[in-house]
C-alpha cells in the first residue's frame, strides 16, 4: 500500500438528488404517528429545491388521511403499491384491486383450512373486519364495516389488501396455509396481504 493509496478518498456527491422515497412508520413519522417540526421543514425544504418527493407506504389512503398534516405528501404510493393517491386533492389515481371471485374464493378456502382465522378487508376508503378479525384487533376500529360474507363487501368496493389474524398462532405459523388458498385462485401472495 503507498501513501498515496492510504489517503481517504473524497465522497462523490450528486450534485441535486434525482427524488426522495420515504417509509411513513418508523421513518417519516414519530412513535406517535404524527409528523415533527423537523419532517416538516424537511418536506418545505424539499419542494423549495423542486426535488420530487414520493411517500411508499403500506397504509391506505383511509389510513394515511389520519394524520394530521398528511396534504403535505402530495402523490404516494399506497397499499403496498396497489393504489397511487394524491393526498393534496384526496383523488385515488390509479389502483389494483383483488378479482372479486378469486378474493372470496381464497378467503373461503383460508377459513375451511384455519376455522378460527380472522380477516379484513381494505380499499382505499374504507375498513371491512370480521367479527373474529374484530375481536383481535387492539387499536380502535373507528369507522370500520363489520362483515359477515366477503361477496357482500366485493360486490361493492374494490378491495386493495387483505390481513389475516389468528387468536393462537403467529404469522409465520399459518403463512404457508395463507399462501396456498391466495395461490390456488391465481393470487400471488403475500402480496397484498398483512399478517398484523
Amino acid at each position: 500500500m503507498t501513501a498515496r493509496d492510504a489517503r481517504p478518498r473524497p465522497r462523490l456527491r450528486p450534485e441535486r438528488f434525482l427524488g426522495v422515497v420515504s417509509d411513513l412508520d418508523g421513518t417519516l413519522l414519530r412513535s406517535d404517528g404524527t409528523l415533527s417540526p423537523r419532517s416538516v421543514d424537511v418536506l418545505s425544504a424539499l419542494a423549495t429545491l423542486e426535488v420530487p418527493f414520493v411517500v411508499a407506504t403500506a397504509r391506505t389512503p383511509r389510513a394515511v388521511g389520519r394524520i394530521v398534516g398528511h396534504e403535505a405528501f402530495g402523490r404516494m404510493v399506497c397499499a403496498g403499491g396497489a393504489v397511487i393517491w394524491d393526498a393534496r386533492s384526496d383523488e385515488v389515481l390509479r389502483e389494483r384491486a383483488f378479482d372479486p371471485t378469486a378474493l372470496t374464493s381464497a378467503i373461503s378456502s383460508l377459513r375451511a383450512a384455519i376455522p378460527d382465522v380472522g380477516v379484513a378487508l381494505l380499499s382505499s376508503r374504507t375498513m371491512f373486519l370480521d367479527r373474529k378479525y374484530m375481536a383481535f384487533r387492539s387499536k380502535r376500529s373507528d369507522g370500520a364495516m363489520v362483515f359477515t360474507d366477503p361477496r357482500d363487501v366485493v360486490a361493492d368496493h374494490p378491495i386493495v389488501m387483505a390481513a389475516v389474524r389468528h387468536p393462537r398462532l403467529r404469522a409465520d405459523e399459518f403463512l404457508d396455509a395463507t399462501a396456498t388458498a391466495f395461490e390456488r385462485v391465481g393470487i400471488a401472495s403475500p402480496a397484498g396481504l398483512d399478517f398484523g
